[in-house]
């Protein structure tokens, strides 16, 4: 598994010292699990799934 989750706190003191933080954006529960498993600092759960990868309006 991934690194020790990150408390929103947590990412304030990254913030606030400078430290750069990794996102990144998952439109399914398998592109989710691979980026966790990577160590992304957070994980940003889209709900433009039709619109990202269907192409729907």
């Amino acid at each position: 598994m991934g690194k020790k989750k990150l408390t929103r706190w947590e990412l304030q003191k990254m913030k606030d010292s400078g430290e750069k933080a990794v996102w990144i954006t998952a439109y399914d529960y398998w592109n989710a699990s691979f980026a966790e498993k990577a160590g992304m600092d957070m994980i940003l759960v889209g709900d433009s799934l039709g619109m990202c990868v269907y192409g729907y309006e």
